[in-house]
């Protein structure tokens, strides 16, 4: 309540200074204070007090602070116990490594070549030969009956013989599925272009029981 009413007169004697209002109580000795007077009443006013006196809780801060101080303490700081965040930079596509089997055609001829796959601890064979018009036919190197035997095949001119029960089959028929039950050649899905053969690895270890 008080700084209210200091206020109040403060203000009102600086209106009655800027009119030229003014009178000599004989009290305004002291250096920064000024008599007024209004009404026939006059009093003794500290200018300099009225004029700086902050008013009420909402007074304007201290602009006498320079301003890069203010900048500064309205800065936040990093905390320096917190891991700043990553980065997160954007990675292009990239395209998966193939692991499919790729036998250049080149490799092949009408002389079967064998072949092998490593899987765990299973090794798996498989062979590859050319019939007489260059065509390509891919088996397991095992027999559908006689795979427990371990013994595979092996070629006599344009026939894969059974190294176990010793039937034979012409080359030209290999590649294919067994239809008629019995002993025959392991079939082998592979994938043919101009140039290669092509095996998914997924495939051969389906076949992994045969040397099991």
């Amino acid at each position: 309540m008080t700084l209210v009413r200091s206020c109040s007169v403060s203000l009102f004697a600086l209106l009655l200074l800027s009119w030229g209002v003014g009178c000599d109580s004989g009290n305004g000795d002291k250096d920064g204070e000024q008599d007024v007077c209004a009404n026939g009443a006059c009093a003794t006013v500290d200018v300099e007090a009225s004029v700086d006196a902050p008013v009420g809780a909402d007074a304007s801060p201290d602009v006498s602070q320079p301003a890069e101080e203010i900048l500064l303490s309205d800065t936040a700081v990093a905390d320096p116990d917190v891991e700043p965040v990553a980065e997160i930079t954007a990675v292009e596509d990239v395209p998966p490594v193939s692991t499919d089997i790729v036998i250049p055609m080149a490799v092949l001829s009408t002389t079967a070549k064998f072949f092998t796959h490593q899987w765990h601890n299973v090794t798996i064979k498989y062979f590859g030969v050319l019939d007489a018009d260059g065509g390509v036919h891919m088996a397991f190197d095992a027999c559908d009956v006689c795979y427990g035997a371990k013994k595979g095949y092996s070629q006599q001119g344009d026939l894969m013989v059974c190294n176990n029960c010793g039937n034979k089959f012409a080359i030209t028929g290999i590649g294919t599925e067994n239809k008629g039950g019995g002993c025959w050649p392991g079939f082998l899905e592979v994938t043919l272009t101009e140039t290669d053969v092509i095996i998914d690895p997924a495939v051969l270890e389906a076949g992994s029981w045969y040397f099991e």
